[in-house]
């Protein structure tokens, strides 16, 4: 008897031990996981009280005040990548304004694999905006989308570690390069007005669209969204290609 009893305390304890290792390795895979992923090194607020001694007295100068304006509704950050051009289209406001482009990751189509290089096509939200000390000021892409994850081939997890970035630096395989003034213009821009009413719509180049051979249907539902948004933004109409 005595030694059932000592069995059955010795199990609890084993339940117990395994348990609590259990924890331990969830907070240690957390804290990996925290550690390994992209973020920005700087608060929000420092980046604005850093940016405002610049930027609106810039955009004041250069005939762009109206872009200080809290923008209601969605706005776009559009990227045209065979033309090397980038516009804000801010439609409640009925502005389009141009930025300038410097370079971007050579590529088409959508990321399968965190070594592709291409900057995805497809209207994506900016899932951060910051600075690191090697990138400088940042936007980041959340990708990969619901919509892109359409694509069997694309695993979500493979991207854990991975950014997308639009900045001044390469520090990733996908990216689109802006000078230093623009970039901080957008930065400003971005964390002033809140980032959660911001897409991302990255075209191949500007409408009509033109799907390579080796397209998928997932990336023609993408093209058919662009050329819908640049339609209803610009007034054009394009048929699919």
């Amino acid at each position: 008897m005595g030694s059932r009893i000592r069995l059955h305390w010795v199990l609890i304890g084993l339940v117990v031990v395994l348990f609590l290792s259990a924890i331990a390795l969830k907070i240690f895979k957390n804290r990996l996981d925290a550690q390994n992923t992209f973020h920005s090194e700087r608060t929000q607020e420092q980046i604005i009280k850093e940016l405002s001694q610049s930027v609106p007295e810039r955009l004041e100068r250069e005939g762009k005040g109206y872009l200080l304006s809290k923008n209601e509704g969605t706005a776009y950050l559009s990227i045209f990548k065979k033309e090397a051009e980038m516009e804000l289209w801010l439609p409640q406001q009925e502005q389009r304004t141009r930025l300038k482009f410097l370079f971007r990751s050579e590529g088409h189509g959508l990321r399968m694999k965190v070594t592709d290089s291409s900057f995805p096509e497809g209207i994506y939200k900016v899932q951060n905006v910051g600075w690191d000390r090697d990138a400088g000021y940042f936007i980041q892409l959340d990708y990969p989308s619901a919509q892109a994850l359409k694509d069997q081939k694309i695993k979500a997890e493979t991207f854990r570690y991975d950014a997308i970035l639009i900045t001044k630096t390469p520090i990733f395989y996908s990216f689109i390069l802006l000078d230093d003034e623009t970039l901080e213009t957008l930065v400003y821009l971005l964390l002033k007005w809140g980032y959660d009413d911001v897409r991302v719509a990255s075209f191949p180049s500007r409408p009509p669209l033109k799907m390579a051979i080796d397209g998928t249907m997932t990336l023609a539902e993408i093209y058919t969204e662009l050329t819908e948004l640049y339609g209803q933004m610009t007034g054009e109409l394009h048929g699919s290609q």
